[in-house]
């Protein structure tokens, strides 16, 4: 019995008893010594006993001994009854099990175990020796039968008493500790026994037979041991091969499950549910269960012909994805019947996916035609996946998983297995979960491809942006300003004007821009709508969740659960959001990260819904694209517009805010004047982009000869300029709007020479602090709402710019 720190408490109380059973056995079978006189034949064989002491075989396994001393301890009791027997083989035992405790560390109460069972064992077979050969007889005849009863009382005895105290101490069944390490000892008792009564039938020639019988039944011990030795080594060798084959079998599930980095332990915990329900089904055939064990680590191998982000996607699979899913099934069986395994790995793995009704693929399969194996990994591995979280769908409870397997039970899966599964369901998730306790995950699962086939494949049958005629205008504004305004922003106030547009272009309730954090993450920088502030700080690994996916994969996901974002980020809140839209905004590089949409109303959007983001994705990625580049360099061309000399939008948001924080602490007056020059884009139509910089750029001249050192001056758009002037009243500003316009009409007139056709001219109108606005982005709109207003003649005919800055609506 195995050596532990300390014993459970039944294993000391079946200590207890055993100790406590030998005890008066070896006193009465010591004062039987002593009141009859047996001579000193007995003390002879004791001493031959005694020697022999160093010479046993020991089996690691169990902790356990084979002696070649129990031959002589058998013909002491068959040849002087059992008393002598018994002190016999507890002094041998005392001395072997002393010497084993120097060599395997054997503990003191394994001590008295030992020699306990030695007591014990040697007073059962000696009564019954007694009760068949009463008289001792020592003819052959007499002695044949009482021999194999010694080895059979012997072995039984020996075998369930040290097996007993090893299942009570390590917690396991008493037969099947018995059966796995002692069945194949009982030739090794029979062949001491034999011995023992070859010792007895020479002992009727001379007093020294023993001595002289003694080598040959050393041979005899010895022959058996080497053949013992040898049909150990060989079952050892292939228990090794079995568990090689079984770990290398697994490393080739691991690489399906490598595909899939939210599957794993999945295929442990399916051998873990396939082999305990196959044992409570009563199956025991090694073949068998061999092939159930191999088909449950390999019943996916097939995925290795799917896509991955058909493996991954999040939501429901569209028709033809689905179809080159259950390819795997067939896939696996062929992979399989490559390798020509001996069990009927390949057909379990085939028929996996069988329906009981027989609506499952890939051949058709109903009831009992469905093989036993396929049956039980049927159920296994749908359970797993039902309990598992996984890219399109949520996880289960384990009491909901039981209900949702039983309601499937005689249509899906096998009813009476169902059932069986389901009363063992506490025995069956122990062992589940223990087949992944403490196993490390393997560290190139955080590398994994991102899949940058062309995101249009997805959607064969999308329709064009022509179809959306009620958003074309919309979209058009939006296009236009991420090609200009936009990408002279930064994300902080470009993100706010574009989810405002968005939100008027497509029927969603929230949109968040999820940005590549670099660390494994997607994170919400930006929200709007319903419920945005709980996206603030939410982070999903990427491959996880609907967004997460989006930025792996680089596909969009059209109408799925947005819970799964919700419970990947855990945001709380969210619970009227039912359905998601989610485009990857790819750059040439990589993906950038993905834009979401969520709706309170199930399939609310369309593959016309998806053409759009996918389009405005594209012009989206390049304003981040840009505005990431600025914060990564300090190059002062990312400041400065190379057309006018003057500084980008961008640096009116930088220093914008603090001259207005300085205007309300010393209660000082700040106005901002904003200059249109109009015409442009037909100037740029009719006489090319040189004669539009030039204009532009003498603007720019005038403008920075007239204002102050301490006023600011940046461009706006594609043909304005805003000026913001610190300590000048609104009457003052506006004055100096008119003459600075007639100063740039006048400047620009010689540019346009004799082109008078051309409709250029310039407008100016001004926004007060506090008056107007309290922010640069309330000034803005308030100058831009009075542009909007003016009389813009002679330029009637031409479309409002397009290019000017929106912004999102005051709160």
């Amino acid at each position: 019995m195995s050596s532990r720190p300390s014993l459970p408490l039944r294993a000391k109380i079946y200590l207890i008893c055993v100790v406590g059973t030998a005890v008066p056995i070896f006193l009465l079978a010591l004062l039987e010594v002593a009141r009859n006189d047996y001579g000193g034949k007995w003390i002879l064989l004791t001493a031959i006993t005694l020697i022999t002491v160093p010479i046993f075989v020991f089996l690691p396994s169990v902790r356990s001994l084979v002696t070649i001393g129990d031959a002589f301890v058998i013909s002491i009791c068959m040849l002087y009854g059992k008393a002598p027997a018994i002190l016999a083989n507890a002094l041998y035992f005392t001395l072997l099990t002393l010497l084993l405790r120097g060599k395997h560390q054997t503990s003191a109460h394994r001590v008295v175990f030992n020699i306990a069972v030695a007591v014990l064992t040697v007073g059962i077979y000696g009564s019954l020796y007694d009760f068949l050969n009463p008289n001792r007889s020592l003819s052959l005849e007499d002695i044949v039968i009482p021999t194999f009863v010694i080895a059979i009382a012997y072995f039984l005895t020996n075998s369930f008493l040290v097996a007993t105290a090893i299942a009570l101490t390590s917690q396991l069944k008493i037969l099947h500790v018995w059966s796995k390490n002692y069945l194949g000892l009982s030739l090794d008792f029979l062949v001491s026994a034999s011995a023992g009564a070859l010792i007895v039938y020479f002992s009727n020639f001379h007093v020294i037979a023993p001595l002289l019988v003694a080598p040959f039944v050393a041979a005899i011990w010895g022959i058996n041991k080497v053949n013992r030795a040898k049909a150990l080594e060989a079952e050892r060798h292939l228990r090794d091969q079995e568990q090689l084959y079984l770990r290398t079998v697994e490393s080739l599930a691991l690489a399906v499950d490598a595909k899939d980095p939210t599957t794993y332990g999945h295929i442990r915990r399916v051998r873990a549910y396939s082999m305990g329900l196959a044992k409570l089904c009563g199956i025991t055939d090694s073949n068998e269960l061999m092939a159930i064990e191999t088909g449950s680590l390999l019943h996916d191998i097939g995925k290795l012909a799917i896509d991955d982000y058909i493996l991954n996607k999040p939501g429901r699979l569209s028709h033809r994805e689905f179809e080159k899913m259950k390819v795997h099934a067939a896939a696996g069986d062929e992979i399989l019947r490559q390798i020509q395994f001996p069990f009927p790995v390949a057909e379990y793995v085939r028929s996996h996916h069988e329906r009981w009704d027989g609506l499952g693929y890939p051949d058709g399969l109903r009831g009992e035609a469905i093989p036993i194996g396929a049956r039980i990994l049927a159920i296994a591995d749908a359970f797993d996946a039902i309990r598992s979280s996984r890219p399109y769908k949520l996880s289960y409870s384990l009491e909901e998983s039981i209900n949702l397997l039983r309601s499937q039970a005689g249509t899906q899966y096998d009813p009476k297995l169902v059932d069986l599964f389901a009363r063992n369901i506490g025995e069956l998730e122990r062992a589940a979960q223990e087949a992944v306790k403490d196993v490390p995950e393997l560290s190139f699962r955080k590398y994994f491809e991102r899949d940058g086939t062309d995101t249009s494949q997805t959607h064969p049958h999308i329709k064009t942006l022509g179809m959306i005629s009620s958003t074309s205008e919309a979209l058009v504004l939006l296009i236009e300003f991420c090609s200009s305004a936009a990408r002279l922003l930064d994300l902080g106030d470009a993100l706010p004007i574009l989810a405002t547009r968005l939100l008027q272009i497509i029927p969603a309730s929230t949109c968040v821009f999820f940005l590549d954090s670099g660390d494994g993450k997607v994170e919400a920088l930006y929200a709007a709508g319903q419920s945005a502030d709980a996206f603030r700080g939410a982070a999903i690994g990427l491959g996880k969740g609907i967004s997460g996916w989006v930025a792996a994969y680089r596909k969009p996901i059209l109408n799925s659960n947005p819970r799964l974002d919700f419970q990947e980020a855990r945001i709380e809140n969210c619970e009227t959001l039912t359905d998601a839209l989610v485009v990857p905004m790819n750059s040439e590089e990589a993906c950038l990260g993905a834009i979401a949409l969520y709706s309170d109303r199930l399939n609310s959007f369309t593959p016309e819904h998806l053409d759009v983001m996918q389009n405005v994705a594209t012009h989206i990625t390049m304003v981040i694209h840009d505005a990431q580049q600025r914060l990564v360099t300090s190059d002062a061309r990312f400041f400065t517009d190379p057309v006018t000399g003057t500084h980008r939008i961008v640096y009116l948001a930088a220093t914008g805010s603090q001259l207005l924080s300085a205007a309300e602490k010393e209660q000082s007056p700040l106005s901002l004047l904003l200059f249109q020059i109009s015409g442009l884009s037909q100037t740029i139509q009719l006489y090319g982009a040189p004669v539009c910089n030039a204009v532009l750029h003498k603007t720019a001249e005038v403008l920075k000869t007239e204002l102050r050192e301490i006023d600011i001056l940046v461009r706006y758009g594609a043909h304005s300029f805003v000026a913001l002037l610190p300590g000048v009243r609104f009457e003052q500003a506006n004055r100096l709007s008119v003459r600075l316009t007639k100063a740039i009409r006048s400047s620009i007139s010689p540019l346009i020479g004799s082109r008078h056709a051309l409709p250029i001219d310039c407008h100016a109108v001004v926004a007060g602090y506090p008056g107007d606005g309290s922010t640069i982005y309330a000034l803005l709109e308030r100058a831009q709402r009075l542009l909007d207003q003016q009389d813009t003649s002679p330029i009637s005919t031409e479309q409002k710019d397009r290019n000017i800055l929106e912004f999102p609506p005051r709160l």
